[in-house]
């Protein structure tokens, strides 16, 4: 098995999927539940059977796996491409991204999958500070373009910032009586966007515990 199928393997087994090995066809079989919904190849291509197609639901199903499948396909190719870490440290990481001081990096362990770091270093790399250590790969690319100075950090919502505005935004839409269709129309595009953009959190059960404060209580 490669590392690609053994890391989408693992995050897939994560989300409730199953995932089988098959070594005569050396491809990855995915199910859910009893439904044989794709396999993938150690090239990475997913071939999704006529069950999967046949469900009605089958693009909710199937966008989450293929999602993962592009992620693991950029992440384990940056780790195969880069170069060990030059500080004795970190050398398990590979060098994944470069840009002016600061380099993002990632670990691969067998049994426990990826972890991933930013740091600013010194010009030869031999010197690295200010280490971020996470689990995310997505979160590690966002963590090194706000670093690196490619993306401006104001722009940016913390997980906290982004779980309040989809609070806050859910509750205005709820119950504010002089919305009009454009404007509702636009905050579910706003907490549409939350919900793919911070997969983390659990939007639907937090807005149900939403108590709000005087500022947002519309006026009667």
């Amino acid at each position: 098995m490669t590392i690609y199928q053994e890391e989408l393997k693992r995050r897939l087994r994560e989300q409730g999927y199953g995932a089988v090995y098959d070594e005569q066809t050396e491809m990855l079989k995915i199910y859910q539940n009893s439904i044989f919904l794709c396999d993938q190849d150690k090239n990475g291509d997913l071939h999704f059977t006529r069950d999967a197609y046949a469900l009605q639901n089958f693009h909710e199903i199937s966008t989450p796996i293929a999602k993962d499948a592009l992620t693991v396909k950029d992440c384990v190719a940056l780790f195969e491409k880069g170069e060990p870490m030059k500080v004795a440290a970190v050398s398990n990481y590979h060098k994944f991204l470069e840009y002016g001081d600061t380099v993002l990096g990632g670990a691969y362990d067998k049994g426990r999958g990826f972890k991933f770091a930013t740091w600013n270093k010194n010009e030869d790399g031999t010197y690295l500070v200010y280490g971020h250590y996470m689990d995310s790969y997505e979160k590690a690319k966002e963590d090194f373009a706000i670093r690196a100075g490619l993306v401006n950090k104001n722009k940016v919502f913390t997980q906290e910032q982004a779980e309040l505005i989809f609070k806050s935004v859910n509750y205005a839409r709820d119950n504010c009586e002089h919305i009009t269709y454009d404007q509702d129309k636009d905050m579910d595009g706003i907490m549409e966007r939350l919900v793919h953009g911070y997969p983390e959190s659990n939007f639907s059960v937090m807005s149900m515990h939403f108590e709000p404060s005087e500022d947002i209580i519309p006026k009667q």
